[in-house]
C-alpha cells in the first residue's frame, strides 16, 4: 500500500513539475507582438538565401537602391491578394526600387507553382530554416520591410498593403509618389 502511495506522489509530482515547466515556458517567450516587434531606423538585417535558380541573393548586394522585402506564403490568402500590387510596383520603379519576395519554409515546386499562378516577376528567395523571418522577427504574414538606399529600415506593414499604404512606405525609402 506504501509502496502504491509513493509511486502515485511521485507521479503526481512529476506531471506537476512538466506542467509548471511549461506554463514558465510560455510565460517567458511573451506573446508574439511583445517578443517580435519590429523596428525602424536601424541597419536592416542582412541574409543570404537563394532564389529558385540557386543564386545567393542577400538585401546588402542593392545597396544604393531602396528594398522591398515581403515576406510570405503561398497558404495566405492575403498574401495572394497583395502579389499584383507588388509586381506592379517592382516593374514601375525598376532601377529605384529591388522587390524580394520571402517565402517561409515550403517546397520549391511549391513556390514555382504559385509563382507562375500570380505571374510573379520579382525575385522569390527560399527560407526553408527560418533564418531570414528570424532575423526579421517576422510573426504574421504578410509583412513587408521598406529598407532606404543605405540599409536602414524605414518602414515596416504587417499585414496587407493596400496602394495607400505602400505609397506612403515607399515614400519613407525615398521613392516619390
Amino acid at each position: 500500500m506504501r509502496f502504491k502511495l509513493f509511486s502515485l506522489l511521485l507521479i503526481g509530482l512529476g506531471v506537476g513539475l512538466f506542467l509548471g515547466a511549461l506554463i514558465l515556458w510560455g510565460f517567458s517567450r511573451g506573446t508574439p507582438n511583445q517578443q517580435k516587434a519590429p523596428v525602424t531606423g536601424i541597419a536592416a538585417p542582412d541574409f543570404e538565401l537563394e532564389d529558385l535558380q540557386s543564386n545567393l541573393v542577400s538585401v546588402s548586394q542593392f545597396r544604393g537602391k531602396a528594398v522591398l522585402v515581403n515576406f510570405w506564403a503561398t497558404w495566405c490568402e492575403p498574401c495572394k491578394e497583395e502579389m499584383p500590387m507588388l509586381v506592379q510596383a517592382s516593374e514601375e520603379y525598376a532601377g529605384q526600387l529591388v522587390v524580394l519576395g520571402v517565402n517561409d519554409g515550403e517546397p520549391a515546386r511549391v513556390v514555382r507553382d504559385f509563382i507562375e499562378q500570380y505571374e510573379i516577376t520579382f525575385p522569390i528567395l527560399l527560407d526553408p530554416v527560418g533564418r531570414a523571418t528570424g532575423l526579421y522577427l517576422i510573426n504574421a504574414y504578410p509583412t513587408t520591410y521598406f529598407i532606404d538606399p543605405n540599409g536602414v529600415v524605414r518602414g515596416v506593414q504587417i499585414g496587407i498593403l493596400s496602394e495607400s499604404s505602400l505609397a506612403a512606405q515607399l515614400e519613407k525609402v525615398g521613392i516619390p509618389q
